[in-house]
């Protein structure tokens, strides 16, 4: 059996380092609720919310993650400020030391679990299942446990992250490390300090996503108006500090996946916040710009085809561009049938993914891990609602391996327009 084979035939990768809910398609959310309301869901569907249930239920008893939990302290000496280890760097096997770290592609070095990235990660899997809860049952409980996840994460004094990423993506050792992102040296206090990456800024893409989840909310006793006010206080913090550091001027300049989540990230908090003249801006004039430079007129995006699994990066930004998608509907803003003068668009990348996310042989470079077909689901299913296409319902109905999807089930349910 080929290496192409044994990865890329929709085998589930290990759990905990990634984000399930990549879109949310208000119209298929309402549904979705409207159907359980009445007892009407059918059976995967059904099932969908029981998983859902049982995994906010697991989330009661937990106590909340927090930046200050992390093992390390950051050359400031302050906890509260971000701190991480670049996913995929690794001990230097050639130099005495083991530095400065190397990186293997596509590969998770396990002494990430030492600093803030997979809090986060728990925190916001942990919310975005009791926010969905509470949506869909009423159980004000769920409501009130992602509230203290919220409080604890963001605005709590003794908890709280700083809003800013400086210290994302750690590079242990010296600047001799070299990547597509250059290292650069950030201090501290008393004349510490460490390398990092700016394109650690991309960890905080999650955050979009989380408050997206927020909204529902509002709707219960336990998420106050001083709870919102408080969030979108750090949001907008978090996004004049994107704004104006170099880490996220750079980000924005990134030839991949990285600016298209820079954008996504200030148009989130953007509208977060009120500030539409921002958001505006983003979602009219950056994220055509954007399409033009990452995507091929055929639909192909080079940048991403050539990572280690390049097939998950390929869906990475295409959720990018959809969750821009999506905020640009707010505003009135088409980018679902967005074209530049040659052809590029979303649209396009999304029909050259599709054979592929369907389980179509990927004729690129082998996946050094497998690759989650599932996790297609969202954006076909999105696709399918926005663009009206049966074949991108069709497409969803065959994704290798797709039975078992549980809360997708129900968030993204097969369809026939």
């Amino acid at each position: 059996m080929s290496d192409q084979q044994k990865h890329g035939n929709g085998a589930k990768p290990p759990s905990g380092h990634g984000i399930r809910t990549l879109l949310l398609v208000p119209e298929l959310l309402a549904d979705a609720r409207s159907r359980a309301q009445r007892h009407a869901l059918a059976p995967p569907e059904a099932d969908g919310l029981r998983a859902l249930v049982a995994e906010a239920d697991a989330s009661l008893p937990v106590q909340p993650p927090s930046v200050m939990d992390k093992k390390h302290t950051p050359p400031t000496g302050d906890k509260h400020d971000y701190f991480s280890l670049g996913i995929y760097l690794w001990p230097n096997p050639g130099t005495p030391d083991k530095l400065p770290y190397v990186s293997r592609d596509g590969e998770i070095n396990p002494e990430v679990a030492d600093y803030d990235r997979p809090g986060m990660l728990r925190m916001h899997r942990a919310v975005e299942a009791l926010a969905l809860a509470w949506a869909f049952t009423g159980d004000e409980r769920y409501a009130a446990k992602a509230a203290a996840f919220l409080r604890v994460w963001f605005t709590d004094p003794a908890t709280r992250m700083n809003p800013n990423m400086l210290f994302a993506q750690y590079i242990p050792g010296s600047g001799g490390f070299r990547t597509a992102f250059p290292p650069r040296w950030v201090e501290g206090r008393d004349g510490k300090g460490v390398y990092v990456s700016f394109g650690g800024v991309i960890e905080g893409s999650s955050l979009p996503l989380l408050f997206d989840v927020v909204e529902m909310l509002k709707s219960s006793t336990a998420w106050t108006a001083h709870d919102d006010e408080l969030l979108r206080g750090w949001a907008r913090e978090f996004m004049q500090w994107l704004l104006t550091h170099q880490h996220g001027k750079d980000e924005a300049g990134c030839p991949n996946n990285h600016a298209v989540w820079y954008c996504v990230q200030i148009a989130s908090y953007a509208l977060l916040c009120g500030d539409l003249e921002v958001a505006r801006d983003i979602l009219e004039n950056r994220v055509p710009s954007l399409m033009s430079r990452q995507i091929e007129p055929d639909g192909s995006m080079p940048h991403e085809v050539s990572r280690a699994v390049g097939l998950h990066y390929v869906l990475f930004t295409l959720n990018a561009f959809a969750n821009l998608a999506l905020m640009g509907e707010r505003i009135g803003v088409d980018l679902w049938r967005c074209r530049t003068a040659d052809g590029r668009s979303l649209k396009a990348a999304i029909d050259w993914a599709v054979p592929y996310l369907a389980g179509e042989p990927w004729p690129y470079r082998p996946f050094v891990k497998p690759f989650d077909f599932a996790t297609g689901i969202p954006l076909l299913a999105a696709a399918a609602h926005r663009l009206r296409e049966q074949r991108y319902a069709d497409a969803r109905a065959r994704v290798p391996r797709a039975e078992g999807t549980g809360v997708m089930a129900l968030l993204y349910p097969s369809m026939v327009l």
